[in-house]
């Protein structure tokens, strides 16, 4: 009788069972080791990387087409390639690219970095930020460079005085990228700024003025004044309606914001600046409303800070559109209260102060039968101090500073233990790479 050579089932049940256990045993290897962890994130990190190439090609192309004037704005273009159910306006000049399953933060001089979240923070909490103290050379010609562009020749000003200092610094902004922007308290020192030259100067020495005051050195921050973009950037639909629809009455015609209007004669004077900003039209034709709107917003700067110092002074701080009129766009507004309805509700209560401090941020102000350029500021609302006048007039006035630092997501905040305040605040406590 033959020997069956062939697999009892009871060896193949075995077989099978010892296959099993040693299948689960290298899951399990697998999994406490990482490898099932480690492939994932490669596949994330590998997406992510493709994504980012992408990107960098898109904008390869947009800075050639801009080199050659042959696109828009970089929002338009990205929506165009993309969508614009991919493409979100973060409106502190930066989008968040939503592409292949991986989020993207692309910036308005064309970098890209990926988003960063900071735990444990948020709008209005406070920071032990420290400024580096400056120099007394450099304290020096701050004092000398405000005391002779600022349009205030009353008396001296002196930013070393201890008004300046001991300020408490609150998050105003986080942004997706990481970075935190810090607001101090208003300063109890004052700065006077006045007339044509005051205009031309105001925001270059508010930005200049903190700079030189608030900076670190060794975490590598340089302080700014607080503007106009800091402030809107937390407006809500709301807020933004009530900012649009300002308006002031000239005889019959209602000047809107963004509205504008033509003075002549001897109501034709403008601060020197004012001819380079995108929204002024020195000696224009006179064409309907809508075309000269739409000619004001060409190449120009806006009311943000200019390059440098404008040293003219007296009347040649001014000129006078003698010929066909100077044409101005109303860009003041006020009113806009900082509350939950117009501005959201924590960014508010940073904002809101019962001292008036300068915004670094210029306007026009359509008036009769002149044309009124200021500076603005803020307490309950974003408002604004007349500083020339289009019949060659002038202001002067004083009011405080807020400083504006910014975080990168290489500084580390360690958040504090309790509940953060005033006295209690989150802790700066690295340097990153």
């Amino acid at each position: 009788m033959e020997k069956n050579h062939g697999i009892t089932l009871v060896v193949l049940v075995i077989t099978i069972i010892v296959m099993l256990i040693l299948v689960g045993v290298g899951i399990t290897v697998a999994i406490n080791g990482g490898l099932i962890g480690t492939a994932q994130d490669a596949t994330i990190k590998s997406k992510q990387k493709e994504a980012e190439k992408r990107i960098e090609t898109l904008l390869t192309y947009y800075n050639a087409q801009e080199y050659i004037g042959e696109t828009g704005s970089l929002k338009e273009y990205l929506i165009e390639k993309l969508g614009a159910g991919e493409v979100t306006d973060n409106r502190d000049g930066t989008y968040t690219i939503e592409i292949e399953g991986s989020q993207i933060i692309v910036k308005e001089d064309g970098s890209i970095s990926i988003p960063v979240s900071r735990p444990g923070l948020q709008i209005g909490d406070y920071v032990n930020y420290t400024p580096t103290a400056p120099s007394n050379t450099a304290l020096e010609e701050l004092n000398t460079e405000v005391n002779a562009y600022s349009g205030y020749t009353s008396a001296t000003q002196d930013l070393s005085q201890s008004t300046y200092t001991g300020l408490k610094w609150q998050i105003l902004n986080i942004h997706p990228d990481g970075t935190i922007d810090l607001v101090s308290t208003p300063t109890t020192g004052t700065v006077y700024f006045g007339g044509a030259q005051g205009y031309n100067n105001g925001v270059y020495l508010m930005h200049d003025i903190c700079k030189v005051l608030y900076s670190n050195s060794t975490l590598g921050v340089e302080a700014r004044s607080i503007n106009l973009n800091d402030i809107e950037y937390h407006m809500t639909p709301a807020g933004i309606t009530a900012r649009n629809g300002y308006k002031r009455t000239i005889g019959e015609k209602d000047v809107k914001y963004g509205d504008t209007y033509t003075y002549e004669g001897n109501y034709s004077y403008y601060p020197n600046l004012y001819a380079q900003e995108n929204k002024s039209g020195i000696n224009i034709d006179k064409e309907p409303e809508e075309t000269i709107k739409e000619r004001l917003k060409a190449d120009g700067i806006d009311d943000g800070n200019p390059a440098q110092i404008d040293t003219n002074t007296g009347s040649n701080a001014r000129g006078q559109a003698n010929t066909k009129g100077l044409t101005v766009t109303q860009t003041y507004y006020a009113s806009v209260s900082f509350n939950s309805t117009n501005y959201d509700a924590k960014a508010a209560s940073v904002l809101q102060t019962s001292n008036r401090y300068w915004v670094a941020s210029r306007y026009v102000l359509c008036n009769s039968p002149y044309a009124s350029f200021g500076l603005r500021y803020a307490d309950s609302y974003v408002n604004g101090y007349y500083v020339f006048y289009s019949n060659s007039y002038s202001r002067t006035y004083d009011y405080r500073l807020r400083a504006v630092v910014s975080l990168g997501s290489n500084i580390q905040i360690e958040t504090c233990t309790g509940t953060n305040g005033v006295n209690n605040p989150h802790t700066i406590s690295s340097l990153g790479a």
